[in-house]
């Protein structure tokens, strides 16, 4: 492909010469090991009308989160995203739990991929527009009995391509707007503190941040 053409641009090209009715993605420093157990994927796949499984990376707990769209006003919506939470367990598969966003190590059906597709407008960041581009579509789950190692190393090189800067971040927020009519993201936490110009904070529930990131709102600027 082109020299630098993007993140998505490059996922919807493997993904287009896969011949099998599943695959698995990985990070290509993730290491496999003798917990990378890929046949239980297999098993949950072929036993449950999930399109997409994923398992946990290096030592940390296995990721899931909850997101939800919160109805907002004529400027848009907001994304609720709760990490470390899930909707509940599998049924038949007690070590999985149903997660709305997983971690980039998974095996899902092919066919179900493809149908959500990747956005190649998103070139340096888009792991969570994945998953937004997904609900309502795909049901996925995330299962703490599937384990792969994490090699993460980075250079000067990587993150000049990878970490472009404010503007080309207001810039896919603006996409994101655009696209999903998302005006802003609320992350649920355990207490509100350091908060400055670009994060509010409500206490609800334990509390949530607010980031606003697009539509007529003067924070977004």
């Amino acid at each position: 492909m082109p020299y630098a053409i993007g993140w998505f641009a490059g996922r919807n090209l493997a993904v287009s010469q896969v011949t099998t009715p599943y695959l698995l993605w990985v990070d290509d420093d993730f290491a496999f090991g003798n917990r990378t157990k890929l046949e239980r994927f297999v098993n949950v796949l072929d036993n449950t009308d999930l399109d997409l499984v994923s398992g946990r990376v290096g030592f940390k707990k296995v990721a899931h989160t909850k997101m939800t769209l919160v109805p907002g006003d004529k400027d848009g919506d907001c994304l609720l995203i709760h990490d470390h939470h899930h909707w509940g367990p599998v049924p038949g598969f007690p070590h999985c739990h149903f997660s709305t966003r997983v971690t980039n190590f998974f095996m899902a059906r092919t066919d179900s991929v493809r149908a959500v597709g990747f956005d190649p407008k998103y070139s340096r960041h888009g792991h969570t527009q994945f998953f937004m581009a997904a609900m309502g579509k795909l049901k996925i789950a995330a299962c703490d009995d599937v384990t792969i190692g994490h090699r993460r190393t980075q250079t000067m090189e990587y993150n000049a391509f990878r970490y472009q800067g404010l503007d080309y971040q207001r810039t896919q927020w603006k996409y994101e707007y655009f696209r999903f009519n998302i005006k802003c993201h609320l992350w649920f936490t355990e207490e509100c503190s350091n908060i400055n110009n670009y994060y509010k904070c409500n206490p609800v529930d334990g509390g949530f941040y607010l980031s606003f990131r697009g539509g007529n709102s003067s924070t977004a600027n």
